[in-house]
């Protein structure tokens, strides 16, 4: 019997066709900030945690040969999970895992900053959507500049009262219709708050969600040449906290359904007839047929990122 993914063979690297060089891990699908440029808000599907059973189930399948780039968020704050740091510790200290947090600035408070320290993930980014708590608080919705300040701080305190300069920081502005006045002055000022091994930094582009945001908050781009496969499907597995699965980091209410964690393993999903028929819809350029894809313009922004 022939496996789904041969015919794909010579077409993409050998190790994508493996198993995921990415792997998120939605430990929460809620947040208390509406950010303008997000459509969490909108969230149509449960907003809750990821059973802790699962999470170490999932963690239980990888390290070894399979090490993928672990992050454990999806369209909620990993901060809200209660068991985050024995998730977090199990998969940096137990199964080897390059682990990247991604979080809001302001839910770093003491506790969790010593945390973060202690656990020493691959690295920390945080989003921070200005210079002045007037654009940031705009683009969040929420009186939290100075939460985030403070949080920044303490990591750069605590890493240097302990000679450290992991785990490495960046601060990520996202461009919208809310913050571009501030996009170039954004690492002017953040870089001198960081240690040297730190970065500030503006994300090119500001993702439309696949249109579910307004045109003028992630203005469409224009592409001169004709729509390419999204490497999505060959490099990224999501794991949303009910456990269903995606391979696209922007489908937000889990679309493209390509199975479910609590009822199949990883590689199951990543091997699967789902996956592979969305693929060849891709090679084939029938992009209508995947969900979410056919008007989706956002596929270049993740191109970019492997060629």
């Amino acid at each position: 019997m022939t496996h789904p993914q041969q015919s794909l063979e010579g077409m993409i690297p050998e190790a994508w066709l493996r198993f995921p060089q990415h792997i998120g891990l939605e430990l929460s699908s809620r947040c208390p900030l509406a950010c303008v440029m997000c459509p969490q808000s909108e969230l149509k599907r449960d907003k809750t945690e990821m059973d802790s059973q699962l999470a170490f189930q999932i963690l239980g399948q990888l390290g070894g040969d399979r090490l993928p780039v672990l992050m454990p968020q999806g369209m909620g704050e990993l901060f809200l999970h209660p068991d985050w740091q024995e998730i977090l510790h199990c998969a940096i200290h137990e199964r080897g895992l390059q682990v990247a947090v991604l979080t809001h600035g302001s839910f770093l408070d003491e506790e969790r900053v010593q945390a973060l320290v202690q656990l020493q993930p691959a690295m920390i980014v945080i989003g921070v959507e200005g210079v002045t708590k007037e654009t940031h608080e705009a683009v969040t919705g929420r009186e939290d500049f100075s939460l985030v300040t403070q949080g920044i701080e303490g990591l750069v305190r605590l890493r240097r009262e302990r000679g450290l300069e992991t785990p490495p920081l960046q601060l990520r502005m996202t461009p919208n219709a809310k913050n571009r006045h501030e996009a170039s002055a954004f690492e002017a000022f953040w870089k001198p708050k960081l240690l040297p091994g730190d970065q500030a930094c503006v994300n090119p582009v500001c993702n439309s969600w696949a249109g579910a945001i307004a045109e003028e908050v992630a203005p469409r781009e224009q592409h001169e040449q004709p729509r390419l496969p999204c490497p999505q499907l060959w490099t990224h597995l999501n794991v949303y906290a009910d456990g269903r699965c995606t391979p696209c980091c922007i489908d937000h209410e889990g679309a493209i359904h390509i199975g479910n964690a609590k009822e199949q393993n990883l590689q199951e999903i990543w091997e699967g007839e789902t996956l592979a028929a969305y693929r060849r819809a891709h090679i084939e350029g029938r992009f209508q047929d995947v969900p979410l894809c056919g008007d989706c313009s956002d596929w270049i922004n993740y191109l970019r990122q492997v060629l």
